[in-house]
């Protein structure tokens, strides 16, 4: 992986200097698969081998390292182990050597949360930025058109504490989730050089058949958020139409023609089309934001507060603040420095629940939302008004329904597609005829994603429609409840604290990487962030019966 000038590139167990002969692998009491393990060490105590002719170790152990000195002609340079990484400077200039001898060893994947060591020049850490860029970005989507309609029935103050209460708690259930990616490298159970996906936590942590059950809430959380936006996008379309297409035909036609415009452009020409159109929803966004602020009537925004209703926005509040997919490619892409993703959480979690709190205040302190009386849809009210601003909401809610649906579309397009080729792959030599061999070429050269995109589109369409025609109305804010209360809370409420507990459990009795303890709080954390997640889905399954 490339990096920044300062960055070293990162091996997960063993490392090799070609250039002088230098061989080295580091272990923490054997903790990694294949390193051999430190006679008669402590706990925690990192050992080098290396060729005597080039480094020797010196210790004693200083906290999670030893310093290595490196002999050359020239000069003696030396480094201390940190975090399981193992660099050399040169001392003469404070420089790293040239690459080649610029080598790191991820011997405990970071696992004690130490910084890299500070090297001149390094103020401004660009993949960390690009990692708050990233998980900011991935946050904000086609949720925030439902946050209103979930604040007006408990008002302003209490939707705003609910709302911070959910991002601390999915902010620390992020941190679990770090956890246990960092216990698995540093056991060894994680592939090398991939990243460490949630379904291999969960089949490290539950087996084979809790993995696959897993799997199973998280289709079902693809699928609810899907239905989500192909739901709430009729109704939008035919608000910009004026009436002329149904909400049912609206959603026909966009399905339709986004599955045309992924057929012209391919994967790649949409997905640079859905970047750019994001820039312009989040620029609208900021917009609105900026003017409606100055329309705001403090004394609408705060008429209304039920502190008693809170709970039951926790759905739609937990659908919008997660951003927990794409863990593992941060873990991976900072090099699993536990600082440095918890910083871009925190930040990258941040900006958009500041962007939140302005984007309720606008809502349900603007006159536009007043005038509908119950506050059933803030948001719908103003785009109904016929103003001129509410023309401009219509747009923007297009542009956020329509850039999540097609990012969410294609991401979970890729999965069905992996799950067919897998299933497909064995197969094959049982189609030896000339028809087989013609199948098998259609299957390689497009057929297969059709077939993944119609798996994706039709079954949320055909659902949403049959709900339409039964009268049932549209099942935006619904489905969007469902991913969150069940998908969000499952995934990332209650697993992430079980496999932490089940971690930390087995590796003590293994006496592997016991100090591996990334989240402070203990166990009360973990039974907090359980207990949160529990209640969330107990609370929405017993609101069907009550």
């Amino acid at each position: 992986m490339s990096c920044s000038t300062n960055m070293l590139t990162t091996h997960r167990s063993m490392f090799r200097m070609n250039s002088s002969g230098l061989r080295a692998v580091a272990t923490r009491a054997g903790g990694i698969r294949g390193a051999r393990p430190y006679p008669n060490s402590s706990r925690g105590l990192l050992r080098v081998w290396a060729n005597d002719d080039y480094t020797k170790p010196s210790g004693p152990a200083r906290a999670h390292g030893v310093t290595v000195r490196r002999r050359t002609e020239s000069r003696t340079t030396s480094e201390h182990i940190s975090a399981g990484f193992v660099r050399f400077r040169d001392p003469y200039n404070g420089k790293f050597p040239a690459r080649g001898e610029q080598q790191t060893v991820n011997a405990i994947a970071a696992a004690a949360g130490q910084p890299e060591p500070a090297t001149a020049g390094s103020f401004f850490d660009a993949k960390l930025f690009s990692m708050i860029v990233l998980i900011a970005g991935t946050t904000i989507g086609g949720g925030t058109l439902s946050l209103p309609a979930a604040a007006s029935a408990p008002g302003f103050f209490p939707s705003a504490a609910a709302l911070l209460t959910c991002f601390m708690v999915l902010f620390l259930e992020g941190c679990l989730m770090v956890e246990v990616t960092v216990r698995m490298k540093a056991e060894g159970s994680a592939r090398e050089g991939e990243p460490v996906s949630f379904e291999q936590m969960a089949e490290r942590t539950l087996g084979k058949i809790g993995g696959n059950a897993i799997g199973l809430v998280y289709q079902f959380y693809s699928y609810a958020s899907i239905l989500a936006y192909v739901a709430a996008v009729g109704e939008i379309v035919s608000l910009l139409v004026k009436g002329a297409l149904t909400s049912a035909q609206g959603q026909v036609a966009t399905v339709f023609t986004i599955w045309a415009v992924i057929l012209f452009l391919g994967k790649r020409g949409i997905e640079s089309v859905n970047e750019k159109l994001n820039y312009v929803f989040l620029a609208l966004m900021a917009t609105i934001i900026i003017v409606g602020l100055g329309q705001v009537n403090p004394g609408v925004m705060a008429a209304h507060a039920s502190w008693v209703k809170a709970p039951a926005a926790a759905g739609i509040l937990l659908f919008n603040v997660v951003f927990h997919d794409i863990v593992p490619l941060v873990c991976q892409y900072l090099d699993y420095n536990v600082k440095k993703i918890n910083t871009a959480f925190f930040l990258g979690g941040g900006i958009p629940l500041v962007a939140y709190l302005l984007w309720i205040a606008v809502a349900l302190g603007s006159s536009a939302a007043a005038a509908g009386g119950a506050f059933v849809d803030p948001m719908m009210e103003i785009m109904r008004s016929g103003s001129a601003q509410g023309k401009v909401v219509q747009v923007w809610a297009l542009l956020a329904i329509g850039t999540s649906f097609i990012g969410c579309g294609m991401a979970q397009a890729e999965y069905e597609a992996s799950l067919m080729r897998q299933f497909m792959e064995p197969r094959w030599k049982n189609f030896t005829s000339e028809v087989g061999k013609k199948m098998k070429s259609l299957w390689e050269n497009g057929l297969l994603d059709q077939l993944s995109y119609a798996s994706v589109l039709l079954p949320p369409l055909a659902v949403s429609l049959m709900f339409l025609a039964l009268g049932h109305g549209s099942l935006a804010y619904k489905a969007a409840d469902l991913a969150g209360a069940y998908g969000v809370s499952i995934l990332y409420g209650i697993l992430p604290p079980v496999m932490a507990f089940i971690l930390r459990r087995q590796q003590a009795e293994k006496k592997i990487a016991t100090d591996v303890s990334t989240t402070p709080g203990g166990p009360v954390l973990l039974l907090v962030c359980f207990l949160f997640g529990m209640g969330v889905t107990v609370r929405e399954t017993l609101s069907y019966f009550v």
